[in-house]
């Protein structure tokens, strides 16, 4: 709220700016960048804080949304696709899946050197899955319980009590899925 009082204090000023020096207007007008850079700073920071959109719109929107956003922030093309019913997961689980993936998708940014990547969801019978591929590096497996993106994710699926697998093609890309049985589903709900 403060930071959109600031933006229309800059803006009032960059109006009425006739009488002012082009040292004063050439200040005015970085201040009104800055005040919007800071604005969608603020925005995405709040976001990855809290959801407001997993709630309001559900996992799937939300899920193409960071798709989309980590596309344009990284030059990396990512995809989501879905194959199950939305209702049928708990509240809990949407949030896990979605951390899940904003981790899974900090650890290919810092580690895989990924050309593209794709998200999945998916019913495949007896569960739902989460399935994060990504064409990069793949990695050392020796080293795979040290990425503390691992272990954030790892922690999450437990939550959940979904099993975590990992499968590593060095060189070809990883691919970290995340299963839950459907009868645990009602154990969480």
């Amino acid at each position: 709220m403060t930071e959109n009082i600031l933006h229309m204090d800059i803006s009032w000023l960059n109006m009425h700016s006739d009488d002012f020096s082009e040292k004063a207007k050439g200040r005015i007008a970085h201040a009104s960048e800055v005040c919007k850079l800071l604005i969608s700073t603020i925005q995405r920071l709040a976001f990855s804080i809290s959801p407001q959109m997993l709630c309001d719109l559900g996992l799937n929107v939300t899920m193409e949304w960071l798709c989309h956003e980590f596309s344009i922030l990284n030059s990396i093309a990512c995809t989501f696709e879905s194959d199950y019913d939305e209702e049928a997961i708990t509240h809990e689980m949407k949030i896990d899946f979605f951390r899940i993936s904003q981790d899974a998708l900090t650890n290919l940014l810092d580690h895989s050197r990924a050309g593209d990547i794709r998200i999945f969801i998916k019913d495949i019978g007896d569960g739902i899955q989460l399935i994060i591929q990504d064409s990069g590096n793949g990695f050392n497996t020796v080293l795979e319980k040290q990425i503390s993106g691992l272990f954030s994710i790892q922690e999450r699926a437990n939550s959940i009590n979904g099993k975590v697998t990992v499968q590593n093609n060095t060189g070809n890309g990883t691919g970290i899925s995340v299963t839950v049985e459907k009868l645990n589903l009602a154990v969480n709900s």
